[in-house]
C-alpha cells in the first residue's frame, strides 16, 4: 500500500517539471509610429471620421432598413 501512494506522489510532483524551453516573445510586424492624418496619401479625400454615420454606407437596401427602424423604434 505504501508503493502505490509514494508513485502517485512521486508522478504528481515529476508532472510539474517543465521540460520545454522559456518561451521568447517575437517582435512585432508593426511599425515602431503610426502615420498620422498628414503623413498619409488618401486618395478618396474624406475620412471615416468626417463622414456621417448613415453616409458612411453606400448600399441603398441598407439605408431603406436604417429609414424603416427609425421609424419603428419604439425604444424610451
Amino acid at each position: 500500500m505504501r508503493k502505490p501512494t509514494m508513485l502517485v506522489v512521486l508522478l504528481s510532483l515529476s508532472g510539474g517539471c517543465r521540460l520545454a524551453p522559456r518561451h521568447v516573445r517575437p517582435e512585432l510586424p508593426t511599425p515602431p509610429q503610426y502615420l498620422t492624418a498628414s503623413d498619409s496619401d488618401v486618395a478618396s479625400g474624406a475620412k471615416a471620421t468626417e463622414i456621417g454615420w448613415r453616409d458612411f454606407f453606400r448600399d441603398p437596401r441598407l439605408d431603406a432598413l436604417i429609414a424603416a427602424a427609425l421609424v419603428h423604434n419604439r425604444d424610451l
